[in-house]
């Protein structure tokens, strides 16, 4: 709440009590409780009016279709790069395993030179 901790608004709170007194208290908590109400009623009838709003609904779905869109590509360029890395690597595992036979079968051959 507006960068406020709990310990931070209990020492608000007894300082605004010190300062007012036990007298007035209660009018300002009634005050602040009734402009809370306020500020709660104006930003759910705000909400409302956009929400009601025909061009802001058509905005919504517009938004809403474009984000459909964008999803759809990012899915497509991932499958395709997905499939393109694994393409890659049967052919590095392909050709580090012809590496591997060529070297062992050098190897034997060394030995069949020397032995």
């Amino acid at each position: 709440m507006f960068g406020i901790g709990g310990t931070e608004l209990i020492v608000l709170i007894i300082i605004v009590a010190i300062i007012l007194g036990p007298e007035q208290l209660p009018g300002v908590a009634r005050s602040l409780s009734k402009f809370v109400r306020e500020i709660t009623k104006a930003r759910d009838e705000f909400k409302k009016s956009v929400d009601d709003d025909p061009s802001l609904r058509e905005i919504k779905q517009n938004l809403r279709e474009v984000k459909t869109d964008i999803e759809s590509q990012v899915n497509d360029v991932t499958h395709g790069v997905k499939t393109d890395l694994d393409k890659l690597r049967a052919q590095l595992e392909e050709e580090m395993k012809k590496a591997t036979e060529k070297k062992i079968e050098s190897k034997e051959e060394s030995k069949k030179d020397n032995g």
